[in-house]
C-alpha cells in the first residue's frame, strides 16, 4: 500500500525544483547518503528527525534556497539512503564522521562539487534526530573539510539524562507497528482530518495536510532500518545514550536550540542544558509541535536564517 523506495525516488524526480542538482550518489548510494541539492550561496545542511527524509523539510526548503545552497539529507538508514555497514554501531557520533557517515559523504560531494573552493564553512540545522547529530557536529567544530560556523538545532533529541525517555520510545514503538503492521487501518485514519490530527500530533505535528500525511506514513514504512527487527534493535540501543561533552564546543560554533510548546514527545526531562555550552541561544516557541516545519513554516524559516546568519 504504501510503496518502495524505488518509487520514492520516482516521485522525487518528478517534483524536482528547476534550481535543483542531482544526488551524485543515485541510485544505489553505496558512496554516501542521498540529498537534495538546491540554491545557491554558502552551504546549509538540513538534518531530519527518525523514520522521516529530506521531505521534512518541504514547506520551508525553497524559502531557505533563496537565501542559501541547501543540502538537505536522507540520514544513513532512512529515505532512500541504505544503513551503516553492519560492523559499525548508528551512534549519532558515528553518523557525524567515520566510515558512511556524514562528514565522508559531504567530503565526496566537495571532490565533486568543489564547494570549498568557494566557501570553508557550513551551517547545520537540525530537527529531532536530525538535531543529535547537528549538536555532535556543534562539538566538532568541524565536518569533513569544512568549518561548522553555526547549529541550529530543533527539538533535538538526546538532552536526557540517562535514557531515552520511555514515552518517545513508546511512540517509535507505536508508529512503527501502525505503518508496517497495519498498514490499512493507518491509510484510514489518514483521510479523517479528526484522526489525522491524532495519529500526527506526537511523532510530527497536528497540521500536516493528508497527502503530506501519506508520504510520511509511506517514507517511514519503507525506512532501510526499520526493514528488519536486528537493525531496528541495534538503532535502538545506539540511541539510548544521551548527549555529552557539548561544553567542549567549538568555540568558533554559534549553537541555537528551540524546543516547541507544542511538543509533546520530549518531554521537559528530555531538554536538559547540563551538556549545553552557557552561550547557547535557547528558545521555547508558542504553536510548534515536534516537526514544526508544518505548524509555522514561516517562522521556522525565519528562526532558521537568523540561526545561520
Amino acid at each position: 500500500m504504501f510503496g518502495s523506495s524505488h518509487e520514492l525516488m520516482k516521485m522525487e524526480m518528478s517534483v524536482q525544483s528547476p534550481n535543483s542538482r542531482d544526488c551524485l550518489f543515485c541510485p544505489n548510494h553505496e558512496l554516501g547518503w542521498h540529498y537534495k541539492d538546491v540554491g545557491h550561496g554558502p552551504p546549509l545542511i538540513l538534518l531530519h528527525g527518525i523514520g522521516l527524509s529530506h521531505f521534512a523539510w518541504k514547506t520551508i526548503i525553497n524559502n531557505l534556497a533563496n537565501e542559501r545552497r541547501v543540502l538537505a539529507f536522507d540520514i544513513a538508514g532512512f529515505g532512500i539512503t541504505p544503513t551503516v555497514p553492519d560492523n559499525i554501531a548508528p551512534t549519532p557520533a558515528n553518523l557525524v564522521t567515520g566510515a558512511g557517515s556524514l562528514a565522508e559523504t559531504l567530503s565526496r560531494i566537495d571532490e565533486e562539487k568543489q564547494i570549498s573552493k568557494e566557501y570553508k564553512c557550513v551551517d547545520i540545522v537540525g530537527n529531532s534526530f536530525g538535531g543529535y547529530l547537528a549538536l555532535e557536529a556543534a562539538k566538532l567544530g568541524k565536518l569533513g573539510c569544512f568549518q561548522v560556523k553555526s547549529v541550529a538545532a530543533i527539538s533535538p533529541a538526546g538532552l536526557w539524562k540517562k535514557h531515552y525517555p520511555i514515552r518517545s520510545e513508546l511512540v517509535l514503538q507505536l508508529t512503527r507497528l501502525g505503518v508496517l503492521r497495519t498498514p490499512r487501518l493507518t491509510g484510514a485514519l489518514i483521510r479523517r482530518n479528526y484522526t489525522r490530527k491524532l495519529v500526527m500530533a506526537i511523532p510530527v505535528s497536528t497540521n500536516v495536510p493528508e497527502a503530506d500525511a501519506n508520504e510520511l506514513v509511506k517514507i517511514f514504512a519503507t525506512a532501510p532500518l526499520f526493514a528488519s527487527k536486528a537493525a531496528f534493535k541495534k538503532f535502538r540501543e545506539s540511541l539510548k545514550d544521551p548527549f555529552r561533552g557539548g561544553r567542549t564546543n567549538s568555540a568558533n560554533t554559534r549553537l541555537t536550540i528551540a524546543f516547541g510548546k507544542r511538543d509533546w514527545l520530549l518531554p521537559s526531562s528530555a531538554r536538559l542544558r547540563h551538556e549545553i555550552p552557557e552561550d547557547v541561544i535557547w528558545q521555547d516557541r508558542n504553536g510548534w509541535g515536534h516537526v514544526p516545519m508544518w505548524d509555522d513554516p514561516e517562522g521556522v524559516t525565519k528562526f532558521i536564517l537568523e540561526a545561520i546568519a
